[in-house]
């Protein structure tokens, strides 16, 4: 039976030193929209102006892109590094004038929009470095405390991968949710029912196609269970490399002091990892039980339909094994 998806719009901005961030960015969306239709029921939508946006004339860039680029998107993703950007008529960048833009949506409705705000804190050659630029990131920076907006800093793509990974998850989630809130006490009575057992359409969902979603629902919960088997493989791993590490220190005082506060730091890095690749899977392995009971608990509730004819049975068993393969 078809779906009803829920878009849901992500506006992706960054000055140029993060171009290739902003990249990942939509690749990592793409990735989440290969199981978010099927997990959340939401399909989600990369907005970049360079995607969205086409030559025209106004009274600068940035105005241009405003006009062309609707701004009721859901999700801004917004990232400094080195620079803010090129200085707009209404603000120092353009980059930061999408910001101030979704942070006055904000003020107005806390659910209009989400504000996901990230720093790159990766070293970059003296001669690359603008200090005009770097303090207006800076002062940008301090100027989110103030307005009791958490950011997030990262140093390396697969960091931010990460995050991305993990954060949109719950943002999507958190958008369900409000938008759920909204309905009447009889919808909201509907979802919650949907929610823990999907319904299902007779005419539309035979004994077929629930054996077809019991087996896609088995093989998704296990593909997650070997992802956080790796993963928990991976730290094993790693804490015994660096338990070797430390029975290796020396007996010099400073020294050892040091070493244990490496190896110490080096294991918290290893357990942080660790949780951020198990906590992304979880969504995903509990929709797959979810669908695998339900599916399994309806497939049953059929059985009697089949009767204990032999005929009937061997026609049951037939199309098992014929879904199976």
């Amino acid at each position: 039976m078809a779906k009803t998806l829920t878009s849901i719009r992500i506006l992706i901005a960054s000055p140029s030193d993060l171009n290739e961030e902003r990249k990942i960015i939509i690749e990592m969306i793409k990735e989440l929209n290969l199981t978010f239709p099927q997990q959340m029921e939401v399909f989600l939508e990369p907005i970049t102006w360079e995607t969205h946006a086409f030559p025209n004339a106004g009274e600068d860039p940035q105005e241009v892109i405003n006009k062309q680029i609707a701004i009721d998107y859901d999700i801004l993703i917004i990232m400094f590094w080195t620079k803010v950007g090129t200085p707009t008529n209404r603000s120092d960048s353009g980059t930061l004038e999408e910001f101030e833009n979704a942070y006055k949506r904000w003020e107005n409705d806390n659910n209009s929009v989400k504000l996901m705000v990230y720093f790159k804190i990766a070293p970059i050659s003296p001669e690359n470095i603008d200090p005009i630029q770097l303090e207006k990131v800076q002062k940008f920076k301090e100027s989110l405390s103030e307005k009791g907006i958490l950011y997030y800093k990262f140093t390396n793509i697969e960091e931010l991968s990460q995050f991305i990974r993990v954060h949109l998850s719950r943002q999507v989630q958190e958008i369900k949710e409000n938008t759920n809130s909204k309905k009447s006490d009889k919808e909201k009575q509907y979802i919650k029912q949907t929610n823990a057992l999907p319904t299902i359409d007779d005419e539309d969902e035979g004994f077929l196609d629930l054996i077809e979603k019991t087996v896609d629902s088995s093989l998704r919960a296990s593909e997650v269970l070997e992802k956080i088997t790796s993963s928990l493989k991976q730290l094993n791993d790693d804490t015994q490399e660096n338990t070797k590490n430390l029975e290796s220190i020396g007996h010099d005082e400073i020294n050892n002091l040091n070493a244990y506060k490496r190896a110490s730091n080096r294991q918290a890095d290893n357990m942080s990892d660790f949780v951020i690749r198990v906590q992304s899977e979880i969504p995903i392995l509990d929709d797959a039980l979810s669908s695998l009971l339900d599916s399994t608990g309806r497939t049953m509730m059929l059985f009697k339909d089949f009767g204990e004819n032999e005929n009937t049975l061997k026609q049951m068993k037939d199309a098992l094994i014929t879904i199976i393969e």
